[in-house]
C-alpha cells in the first residue's frame, strides 16, 4: 500500500506536464512542416500583410466610379431664362405699382390714383339725386307707355265683325229678323199661287220682312267690295315718302385691308416645316426661328406648315411648341397656328367657362365680326365643345346683355348692302336726339336704331347726330346707359367706322392700368394682323401721341415682345 501511492502520484504528474507542452507548441501550427515554428509564424504574418496590402490596391474590372456630371445639365439654361423673364414682369408691374403708390402718397387720394373726384355727399345730396333719378325713369318710363301704339285696332275688329254678319246675312238660309217659319209660308205662297195668303192673315207681315231683309245683305254687299280697294290705295299714299328717301341712297365701299402680315411668295411648307423641327429639336429651343417662320406666311400657309409637320415627322407642331415655350410666347404661337374661327371660339368659351363671365371678350368679338364670320365661328365652338355659342351665352348672362349678344351670335344682326341711306340717317339722328332729351331717356329708340341697321348706315347716323347735338353718338350713350350695356351700345356704335378706332382704342385699354391685359393684346395684335392692323397703328398713334411699338416695348419683355414686334412689324 505505501509503495504504490507515490508511484500514482509520479504517474498523474507526468502526463500533465507533457500536456502543458504539447499546449505550448499548439499556440501556431504551420501549414507547411517547419524547422521553426516561430521563424515560420513570422514568414506567414507578412506574407498575409502584403497580401491584404494587395487586395486594398486592386482594381476592379468594372468601373463602379460615379458618373461624370456636365455642367449643361446642372445649369439648366431654359429654366434659368424663364426664370429671368418672369423675374422681369414682376420687376415691371412692381416698379408701375411703386409709381403709383408715390402719386397717390404726393397728393390727395380719395377713391383711386386719378385724385379728381368732387366731394361727395353720403345722406342729404345723394338722396337728392337718387330721387331725381327716379323720378326721370319713371317719367321715361310713362311717355314710352303713352307713345306706345296699340297692338290691336278696335276699329278694324268693328269692321271685320260687320263683314262677317253681311256676309252670313247674303249665304244664310234664313237672313238675320226672319223667322223660319215666315220663310216657309213664303215659299209656299210663291208655289200655290197665293192660297197661303188668303187662309191665313198673319203671314204678310213676315213676308214683308223677309222681302225686306233679303234685299238688305246686297244693299250692304257693295262698299263690302269697294272697302279692299281703299285699303290698297292707302299704303301706295303712305309708300310715297319711302321712294323719295330711297333715292338718297349711297355707294359705299369698304376700306381697303391693311394686313401687316401677307402670304409668303415663295412658300415651301416642307422646308418651313424641317425648319421648325430644327429649332425645337435637341438641347434648347431656338425661339428666334420659331418667331422668324411664323411670322413670314399668313394663317392659311400655317395650316399648311402645321399639315406638312405632322405627315413629315408624325408629330403635331402646336403640343411640340407647348412643350418647348410658355407663358404669353406660348400663348402667342398657338394663336398663330390656330385658324381665325377657331381661335375666336377659343376665346368666347374662355370668356364664358369658369367662374366669372368677361363681358368685354364676347362683345368685342360678336360686335367686329360678321354674320358669315359669327356663323363659322358657332360651327367651331359645336365642333370643339359639342355645345351652342347662343345657349352657352344666355346660361351665362342676363338682361338686355343677353338679348342682344345671343341676337348677335345667331347671325340677326342687319348686313351691309354696299349702299346707305343719308335722308334715313338724318330722320334717324333727329330721332335719337330726341330721345335723349329731356329728363329721361327713350331707351327703346337707341336700342332699335342701333342694332336695326347695318355698322355703314350707323357710321352715317353718327355723323348725322354729331352735326345735330353737337357730340358723337358714342358720346351720348356713355352719358345716356351705364355698365356693359352702354359698353355694348357704344361698341356697336364704334364698330361702324371701320373698326380702326375701336381697336385703337381697345388696344390702350389693353396696356392702360396696373398690368398689362396680354390676352386682349394677343388677340387684337394676331387676330387684326391679316385684316386691318397697318391701319390700327396709324390711329393708335395718331390718337394716343405713341406707335404701338412703343407701347409693347414698354409693356412686354422677352421672347413675347420680339413676337409681337415681328407681328406688327416696322413703323
Amino acid at each position: 500500500m505505501a509503495s504504490s501511492q507515490p508511484q500514482s502520484t509520479g504517474g498523474a504528474a507526468a502526463p500533465a506536464a507533457a500536456g502543458g507542452a504539447a499546449a505550448a507548441h499548439r499556440a501556431y501550427q504551420p501549414t507547411k512542416p517547419a524547422a521553426s515554428k516561430l521563424l515560420q509564424k513570422k514568414w506567414d504574418d507578412k506574407n498575409y500583410e502584403m497580401h491584404k496590402k494587395k487586395l486594398q490596391s486592386a482594381k476592379s474590372t468594372v468601373d463602379t466610379k460615379s458618373p461624370k456630371t456636365y455642367m449643361h445639365v446642372q445649369l439648366k439654361l431654359k429654366k434659368l431664362q424663364q426664370e429671368d423673364e418672369r423675374l422681369a414682369t414682376i420687376e415691371r408691374d412692381n416698379r408701375k405699382l411703386l409709381e403709383k403708390m408715390s402719386t397717390i402718397m404726393k397728393t390727395k387720394g380719395q377713391v383711386d390714383n386719378h385724385n379728381d373726384y368732387d366731394h361727395k355727399s353720403l345722406n342729404k345730396e345723394k338722396r337728392q339725386r337718387e330721387l331725381l333719378r327716379i323720378t326721370q325713369e319713371n317719367q321715361a318710363i310713362l311717355k314710352r307707355i303713352q307713345a306706345q301704339n296699340p297692338t290691336y285696332n278696335q276699329q278694324d275688329w268693328e269692321r271685320d265683325h260687320m263683314a262677317s254678319e253681311d256676309f252670313k246675312a247674303s249665304i244664310t238660309r234664313f237672313p238675320k229678323g226672319t223667322a223660319p217659319g215666315a220663310g216657309r209660308t213664303a215659299r209656299r205662297a210663291d208655289s200655290d199661287g197665293g192660297a197661303e195668303a188668303e187662309t191665313d192673315a198673319t203671314p204678310p207681315a213676315p213676308m214683308q220682312s223677309a222681302e225686306k231683309a233679303a234685299p238688305k245683305p246686297k244693299a250692304e254687299a257693295k262698299p263690302k267690295q269697294e272697302e279692299p280697294k281703299k285699303k290698297k290705295e292707302e299704303p301706295k299714299k303712305k309708300e310715297e315718302p319711302k321712294k323719295s328717301a330711297a333715292q338718297e341712297e349711297e355707294k359705299v365701299e369698304l376700306p381697303a385691308p391693311t394686313p401687316t402680315i401677307t402670304a409668303a411668295k415663295d412658300f415651301d411648307a416642307d422646308k418651313l416645316a424641317e425648319r421648325l423641327r430644327k429649332a425645337m429639336k435637341g438641347m434648347g429651343t431656338n425661339e428666334q426661328e420659331l418667331i422668324n417662320v411664323l411670322c413670314s406666311v399668313d394663317n392659311a400657309q400655317r395650316q399648311a406648315v402645321k399639315t406638312a409637320y405632322a405627315s413629315k415627322f408624325e408629330r403635331d407642331l402646336e403640343k411640340d411648341i407647348k412643350s418647348e415655350v410658355s407663358g404669353d410666347f406660348e400663348k402667342s404661337l398657338v394663336a398663330l397656328l390656330t385658324p381665325s374661327a377657331a381661335y375666336d371660339a377659343e376665346c368666347l368659351h374662355g370668356a364664358i367657362k369658369g367662374a366669372g363671365t368677361d363681358e368685354e371678350c364676347l362683345m368685342e368679338i360678336l360686335t367686329t365680326r360678321t354674320n358669315t364670320e359669327i356663323a363659322d365661328i358657332c360651327a367651331q365652338y359645336s365642333t370643339l365643345h359639342g355645345s351652342s355659342l347662343a345657349d352657352d351665352i344666355a346660361k351665362d348672362t342676363s338682361g338686355l346683355l343677353k338679348d342682344v349678344l345671343v341676337l348677335m351670335a345667331k347671325g340677326k344682326r342687319a348686313t351691309f348692302s354696299g349702299k346707305v341711306n343719308r335722308q334715313l340717317a338724318k330722320e334717324q339722328a333727329e330721332a335719337l336726339h330726341k330721345a335723349g332729351k329731356g329728363w329721361g331717356t327713350e331707351e327703346s329708340v337707341f336700342r332699335g336704331t342701333i342694332l336695326g341697321v347695318s355698322p355703314q348706315q350707323l357710321d352715317v347716323v353718327d355723323e348725322e347726330y354729331t352735326k345735330i347735338a353737337g357730340r358723337s353718338l358714342a358720346d351720348a350713350i356713355a352719358d345716356e346707359f351705364s355698365g356693359d350695356e352702354g359698353k355694348l351700345l357704344r361698341g356697336l356704335v364704334m364698330s361702324g367706322k371701320g373698326l380702326v378706332e375701336f381697336y385703337a382704342d381697345a388696344l390702350e385699354q389693353a396696356a392702360k392700368g396696373l398690368g398689362t391685359d396680354d390676352s386682349r393684346l394677343i388677340r387684337i395684335v394676331v387676330g387684326r394682323s391679316e385684316k386691318d392692323l397697318g391701319a390700327i397703328k396709324a390711329q393708335y398713334a395718331k390718337a394716343y401721341g405713341r406707335t404701338v411699338s412703343a407701347m409693347i416695348k414698354s409693356e412686354c419683355s422677352g421672347d413675347y415682345k420680339k413676337l409681337l414686334l415681328a407681328v406688327v412689324g416696322e413703323e
